[in-house]
């Protein structure tokens, strides 16, 4: 299923709306606006949205076999797979990185969950720390670089993973300026969405910190996460009757 992404002016808010559409990966189609709200056509299936600041451009995740990432133009309103897997865009770090065993296949890649970090500025350059969950091929946190130059387009770079433990899907990703990961877990292997819905403790948040051989630990039950800039506090969203 396409999608269309709609945004209010693209300065005062941002939501998703489902509309079927024959093309899963159209650069531009033509997707009227209505009363309130203008649109993006075509990205497949998209799960997650963010900005990265200060630019025009959004990205957002694909939540189906080879929906990968998008790159989002706020300004044309127009959309384009973004991780293709092309030479340029693969640069491992092993040392970050040390149990990765190889870039994903952007033919199944599925991300679910981004988080953004801000990485600073390197000749005259925005740079930040994109990380994604993944489901396609492997379940993993999939780490990428993007560095925005003035009026230029991004540039993404592949640079590594961190697989998720076994029979652990993950859902939200985010992460400390220690190079610290927390990724959440919605369900563990043996329990359900109902299960949540009934008040049971069903997932977990995980926790794993770049360069180390040992894999993620769980810390914290179930939530949606996220880490502010600063990079001292996390806040965890739950799900369910006593959330």
């Amino acid at each position: 299923m396409a999608t269309r992404i709609a945004a209010k002016s693209f300065l005062s808010g941002l939501a998703l709306a489902c509309l079927a559409a024959p093309a899963a990966h159209a650069q531009t189609q033509e997707c009227p606006a209505d009363s309130q709200l203008d649109y993006v056509c075509g990205p497949q299936r998209p799960e997650d949205l963010l900005t990265i600041p200060g630019t025009p451009w959004l990205v957002a995740s694909g939540f189906a076999a080879g929906a990968g990432l998008k790159l989002v133009d706020a300004r044309s309103r127009s959309q384009r797979l973004w991780f293709t897997g092309a030479p340029e865009q693969v640069q491992p770090d092993p040392r970050r990185f040390p149990q990765c065993p190889g870039p994903p296949d952007p033919a199944l890649l599925n991300l679910r969950g981004l988080g953004l970090r801000d990485l600073g500025r390197e000749d005259g350059a925005g740079r930040w720390l994109l990380l994604a969950v993944n489901h396609g091929g492997r379940e993993s946190i999939e780490a990428f670089t993007v560095t925005v130059a003035e009026g230029q387009e991004p540039q993404l770079q592949w640079i590594g993973c961190q697989l998720m433990p076994p029979g652990q899907v993950g859902n939200s990703v985010a992460s400390f300026a220690d190079g610290t990961v927390l990724a959440t877990v919605l369900t563990r292997p043996g329990t359900t969405i109902g299960d949540f819905m009934l008040g049971r403790t069903t997932g977990a948040v995980w926790q794993w910190r770049m360069g180390e051989a040992a894999g993620f630990a769980r810390v914290y039950p179930y939530g949606a996460i996220s880490v502010g800039q600063q990079g001292e506090t996390a806040v965890v969203a739950g799900y369910g009757l006593v959330a």
